[in-house]
């Protein structure tokens, strides 16, 4: 073999070495940023997904309380209708009227899940959808707005109904006479008025955070289904193992033999 094809024969070698190399190189980083790539896109969605849940969790909230309350708004109305007649009615129909109109029910919102969201870098690099990230925001906001604002409502409706019993109750000579001074009061009609806007009110801004939800799912491209399962894994709570009734934790105070 001449020297020429030697070193011919070794740089041919030496060539394709140096190409297998390159090409596991590069198809080990092309796997490996194929698969940071697709872990990203499931941390996106997953993100995702958990935050619209999330949201659709608040809005199922407040079908139930609209639902709950309806008796109240019910109520309202018929005492406003009724408001000369009500000297017709028994003292314990009465009774059932001022306990019946008074919305009971108050929204709880758990304002973790917002904190997290607003303030966690690893979720906003992973979201990467600034459009997104700014309609979960405006449903974060209108959450915690409204919870505050219609607690605050029942907190004035509750406190109106203590503060008369407290300051007029000694006036009448009858309970009979002082639920009827209650219900025909002025502030309290206000109040009586004030229950069905607030339904109305209810209703729609559980309808806005709907549709907030159906943005964020065109943007992210997830199907509502994914969110429902999400939302529906997270109430499925064990009936048989109920809240603990506090009841059964009172016990009498120690005696001395």
């Amino acid at each position: 073999m001449s020297v020429l094809n030697f070193f011919s024969k070794h740089w041919e070698h030496l060539v394709l070495s140096i190409l297998g190399t390159t090409i596991s190189i590069l198809l080990t980083f092309g796997v490996n940023k194929m698969i940071g790539k697709s872990k990203q896109q499931a941390d996106r969605r997953l993100a995702a997904v958990r935050v619209m849940s999330n949201i659709e969790a608040y809005a199922r909230q407040l079908d139930r309380v609209h639902d709950h309350t309806m008796s109240a708004d019910t109520m309202a109305n018929y005492i406003l209708l009724h408001q000369h007649e009500l000297d017709k009615f028994s003292e314990q129909t009465l009774l059932q009227f001022v306990l019946t109109s008074a919305p009971d029910v108050m929204i709880t919102y758990d304002n973790s899940a917002e904190q997290i969201f607003t303030s966690s870098f690893d979720i906003w690099r992973n979201v990467d959808n600034a459009r997104f990230i700014d309609v979960a925001g405006q449903s974060f906001h209108t959450m915690s707005i409204y919870t505050e604002e219609f607690n605050k409502w029942i907190n004035a409706f509750i406190g109106h109904a203590d503060e008369f019993m407290h300051n007029h109750k000694a006036d009448y000579a009858s309970d009979k006479d002082y639920y009827i001074a209650y219900l025909t009061d002025p502030d309290t009609l206000i109040k009586l008025e004030e229950v069905h806007p607030q339904l109305d009110r209810m209703r729609y801004v559980a309808a806005v955070l709907r549709w907030n939800n159906r943005q964020g799912m065109q943007l992210m491209k997830i199907r509502e289904e994914d969110v429902m399962k999400e939302v529906a894994s997270a109430e499925e709570l064990d009936p048989a193992d109920p809240i603990p009734d506090a009841d059964q934790y009172l016990t009498p105070r120690p005696q001395l033999p």
